[in-house]
């Protein structure tokens, strides 16, 4: 009998039918045009835009997303009417762009949304920032995240991270340090 965790990776196949996914394999990758990273391990990418995901065990368990770019004026995000009145302005201190993480998480269905650790942190050499997350989902599954972002050339470039507390959160958050650590300017 399959494990829970297939079902769901399953499920999150499904729901994510409409995305082409391509393969990133662990070497150098350009993300956007303004840098490239070198992820540790393959994943699982869909793009739109100025949008990455990428995924090793589903969407659903744990991902990894990429704003690249946003223009001053733009929304944050895609979808509920609400939050595309909430737009990326290139004057916003890093507190803002974390409330509005926050309010696209919201936006998603995470519930009990609590933030942390917000400081200063490095972005490919760039002055940047940092903070982490940690939420609910309606149905009452955790999950943790980590987001770091800066504002390059009136523009934001964001990473964030998050999966299942439990399990896939851990699992590849070396991973993604790693990946963060990498990052190099073109």
């Amino acid at each position: 009998m399959p494990r829970p965790a297939t079902y769901a990776l399953l499920l999150a196949l499904l729901l994510s039918g409409c995305a082409t996914y391509s393969l990133v394999e662990p070497k150098r990758t350009p993300i956007g045009d303004l840098y490239t990273v070198e992820p540790q391990i393959p994943w699982s990418a869909a793009k739109s835009g100025k949008y990455e995901i990428w995924t090793v065990d589903g969407r659903l368990l744990q991902q990894l997303q990429f704003v690249n770019g946003l223009e001053d004026g733009e929304p944050m995000f895609k979808g509920n009417e609400q939050y595309k009145k909430q737009v990326f302005r290139k004057s916003m201190p890093a507190s803002d762009i974390m409330e509005l993480v926050v309010d696209g998480l919201a936006s998603d269905g995470a519930q009990k949304l609590a933030t942390r650790n917000l400081k200063p942190a490095p972005f490919g050499g760039q002055p940047g920032f940092r903070f982490e997350a940690n939420f609910v989902t309606k149905d009452g599954l955790e999950y943790e995240g980590l987001v770091v972002g800066a504002i390059i050339k009136d523009k934001l470039y964001l990473i964030k991270y998050t999966g299942t507390r439990a399990h896939y959160h851990p699992k590849h958050k070396e991973h993604v340090e790693r990946l963060i650590e990498s990052i190099r300017m073109q």
